[in-house]
């Protein structure tokens, strides 16, 4: 797979633990997240998350741009719909081994298929043959019967796509991130029946590289992801990233599909 530019870093690791009591309004309130509830209690999804790649010195100067939508609708089980879209712009695109392109968008439904009597996972994508991201832009379709099974997974993946160790990641859910993290309580407040987990200007610094980081999470009750910001300051590549996001749910979804 292409690399990305490596300007993002993992936060948490760079950061010293701190071992004194976690008040207890926050242990309660962490303590309280349950990925079940919120597998029974989410219906709907609507999140959006953008990132943008450009100059340190001079902002005017993109690199790459990524943007991501995902709706779902889970309120009925048998009338189960979802889509994920991509697109993707200079150096955050990606190259995709299923399609073998560098692509430019990817678009992904799951929804019940009148013609194949069953329910389906449709992809699209576009992209080019050349890291250059030059010449004809080439087309990938691919649609995939789904067992009962392979439903119920894809169900969830909105929520988490990584378990390792009964603890979840990498989705909206959030519970487990912050149960995981409670010795960085110094990092985390409540306010409005919601977590807020911030960190400012935190600077790093590797064997070849440095620069800071700033990121801001807010997490409802439930655990359920409600919006980000981050910004990645890379001094030695004198690359910039900033990326926001936001989720809303149990909302109404508008299908396209």
């Amino acid at each position: 797979m292409k690399k990305k530019p490596q300007i993002l870093f993992s936060i948490i690791a760079l950061l010293a633990g701190c071992s004194s009591s976690v008040p207890e309004d926050i242990r309660s309130f962490v303590s309280s997240m349950n990925l079940d509830n919120c597998l029974t209690e989410i219906k709907t999804i609507s999140a959006e998350y953008t990132s943008s790649l450009y100059n340190y010195s001079d902002e005017s100067t993109v690199y790459g741009t990524l943007s991501l939508e995902i709706k779902v609708d889970r309120t009925d089980t048998d009338d189960y719909y979802s889509k994920v879209k991509d697109i993707f712009t200079g150096e955050l695109s990606v190259f995709d081994e299923e399609s073998n392109l560098y692509l430019a968008d990817a678009t992904a439904y799951c929804y019940f298929s009148e013609e194949d009597s069953s329910f389906v996972y449709e992809v699209t994508k576009h992209g080019y043959d050349s890291e250059s991201l030059e010449g004809p832009l080439c087309v990938y379709n691919n649609k995939t019967v789904l067992s009962a099974i392979e439903l119920l997974d894809h169900s969830t993946k909105a929520f988490y796509r990584t378990e390792s160790y009964s603890v979840v990641s990498d989705g909206l859910y959030y519970g487990d991130f912050l149960s995981t993290r409670l010795k960085y309580y110094q990092f985390m407040s409540l306010k409005d029946d919601t977590l807020v987990y911030s960190i400012y200007h935190q600077l790093f610094k590797t064997d070849t590289e440095e620069g800071y980081t700033d990121e801001e999470i807010t997490i409802d009750k439930s655990g359920m992801l409600l919006s980000l910001s981050s910004l990645a300051c890379n001094l030695t590549t004198n690359k910039e990233s900033l990326s926001k996001g936001k989720a809303i749910y149990n909302s109404v979804i508008e299908r396209d599909k």
